[in-house]
């Protein structure tokens, strides 16, 4: 059986590591693997006061192309990493839109898995605290309680770590 897997990924360490969860120990050969980024949209000053408040084009113009670079590095680094695993059917998709929020990124990621007709969501968790979740809001949070099929969580380095010091007091008791 075929099996659609959609993989959101953004430039922290966490995206790729749910990435390499998913090829070491989910990976089929034939899976349709879409990953999926969702840019952020870029905050730009509206006035620059140093130069007698007027609107700042050239930062604006800055920021806009080093996003565009990321996202095109980003791009290429995760179709180099499908070629590699000669898939015969993969899709590096970025949508371009401007999300201002985690809920927008998170509804992006569950409208595009709607659309593409996705068996599972493989995604990572920052693994923010309970006040930063609940102030910034969270991605994983949003897909995980919004889309309607699986949504695997990889978590965060961080945890990992306790839970392998967990596991080993536990084996010294």
């Amino acid at each position: 059986r075929v099996h659609g897997i959609l993989i959101p990924v953004d430039h922290t360490p966490d995206s790729r590591k749910s990435f390499k969860y998913y090829v070491s120990h989910l990976y089929n050969q034939g899976d349709q693997v879409i990953v999926l980024h969702v840019p952020e949209s870029v905050s730009l000053p509206a006035l620059s006061l140093s130069e007698g408040a007027t609107t700042p084009v050239h930062v604006w113009e800055t920021k806009l192309v080093e996003r565009l670079k990321k996202v095109k590095d980003l791009e290429q680094h995760f179709e180099y990493e499908l070629q590699q695993l000669q898939l015969a059917s993969h899709k590096v998709l970025v949508v371009h839109l401007e999300a201002t929020s985690k809920e927008m990124i998170g509804k992006q990621i569950v409208v595009e898995a709607a659309k593409r007709d996705v068996d599972i969501i493989v995604m990572a968790n920052r693994g923010l605290g309970r006040m930063k979740r609940m102030i910034f809001g969270s991605v994983t949070d949003y897909v995980m309680h919004e889309a309607y099929l699986p949504v695997l969580i990889i978590p965060p380095e961080k945890h990992e770590r306790r839970l392998s010091e967990r596991k080993n007091s536990i084996q010294s008791q």
